[in-house]
Formats: C-alpha cells, structure tokens, sequence
C-alpha cells in the first residue's frame, strides 16, 4: 500500500489528477486488447498454452504502460491547469501509479503471484489469501505443461521415427523430412520460456518468504507452494533434456 501525504490545494490537484488518471486509463486500455499481440500461430496445444499465457502477460504489461503514460500526461495537465506550473514529483508519480495499477487490471484477464503483489489489499488475510491462489494458478499453469511436454515428447519420438524411417526408404524427399520437423526449435523455445517463467516466480517467492520469516510471520503456505514450484520446473528442466535428446535423432541431411 503506497501512502503520499498531500495538504492544501496541491491535494485537490493531485486527487483530480488520480481521478482522471484512472479514467484516461480505462479508456486507452480498453483499445489494447489481447487481439493486438500477433503471436505467429502454434503449432500444437502445448505452444499454444504457453502462447496464452504471454498474451495475457503481454497485454498486462501493455496496459500498464499505456494506462501509466496516461495518468502521468493528465497529471501534468490537471497540475498546469491548477496555475501552478511548478509541478510537484509526488503529482506525476501518483498520476503514474494509478494509470498502471488500471491499465494492469484492466490488461490482465488471469491472476498470477507476481501480478497479484502489485495490487492493495484491505488487509493482511485478503492479501496472504489472494497470493496464494495466485500461486495455486501459476502451479496449475506449470503442472499442465508438464503434461502437455510428456505428450509432445511421445508425439515427437513416434514423428521422428517415422521420419527416418520414410527418409531411409525414399517415401519422403529430404525438404519434407525437414518441413515435417520444423517445429522443434519452437518447442524447445516454449520450454525455455516456460522454465525461465518458473524460475522468475521461484525468485520472487523465496524473496518475499525470506523477508515475511524476517518479520516473524508464518510462511508455511508459501514455502508448501514453493516447493511445488521447484518440483514443477525441475520436472520441464528434466523433459527439456528428453526432448532435446529427441531432436539429437533428427538426420542432418
């Protein structure tokens, strides 16, 4: 929670230029919705479950940005307005605050841990409460993946066999064979990027369960998610190298 001690009438300004903010912000977030990220089309569910997730992240961190430069614009003006041409920092930096606190909201159609701890709360149980079903997303987000790897691994070991197999006895010439396996650098960059959104979650949460146990505050919730985590990204770290063990069978043709 951000608290700015404002007095006078520097505090009708700064509260108009919060109020507009926030409005201007709804109005230029609205304009950037998911279908404004082109992301080159998936080729199978386990691109496009990740490919998912990064629209909304992307749309998010767009709506911040948008709905931030817009608040910080109409501070500005509500403060040149005021007559006082000498703006004050603190007007600009609410302005700002409140346009990404919209615009990421507004942006965001699925919750996540990171996401989550930009927001206020009414209290502490509200905020440990919504953390933690954020985390519980994330988790659920990593455990399909892993699902969805262990089935692409399959799909791409019976692909790659019967590639070479068709290669060897002329079925296919060797611009099908390789058009047919053209999408394995993609699954591996998914999973790369899958494993390094593991990680910046891991991160973030050791972090904060290491500053809540500075401050004598039970962690067991988050330390209990942590732990999934870890065992979520190891498992991608593990299928990683199964599959790339995969595309080491790939004829270099």
């Amino acid at each position: 929670m951000i608290t700015v001690r404002i007095s006078g009438h520097k505090a009708k300004s700064s509260i108009t230029a919060l109020v507009l903010a926030a409005a201007v912000s709804v109005s230029a977030c609205e304009t950037t919705g998911l279908s404004s990220f082109g992301l080159q089309a998936p080729d199978n569910e386990f691109q496009a479950t990740a490919a998912e997730r990064q629209r909304v992240r992307d749309a998010a961190l767009v709506g911040c940005a948008v709905g931030a430069g817009a608040g910080i614009l109409t501070a500005m003006i509500v403060g040149n307005n005021t007559g006082d041409k000498d703006i004050e920092n603190s007007e600009i930096i609410l302005g700002g605050i409140a346009g990404c606190g919209v615009g990421a909201l507004i942006g965001s159609a699925r919750g996540n841990y990171i996401n989550a701890k930009s927001r206020d709360y009414a209290d502490a149980q509200e905020a440990e409460s919504a953390l933690i079903q954020s985390l519980d997303e994330d988790i659920a987000y990593f455990e399909s993946m892993n699902q969805l790897a262990s089935q692409l691994i399959v799909e791409e070991r019976d692909k790659i066999t019967r590639l070479n197999a068709d290669l060897e006895t002329g079925a296919i010439a060797i611009e099908e064979y390789n058009t047919a396996l053209a999408t394995r650098e993609r699954n591996l960059e998914t999973m790369n990027a899958a494993i390094e959104d593991a990680s910046q979650n891991i991160e973030q949460l050791s972090a904060d369960i290491a500053t809540l146990k500075e401050q004598d505050i039970q962690t067991a919730s988050f330390e209990e998610r942590l732990n999934q985590l870890l065992a979520q990204r190891d498992l991608m770290l593990a299928q990683k190298d199964e599959l790339e063990g995969e595309y080491a069978n790939v004829r270099q043709v």
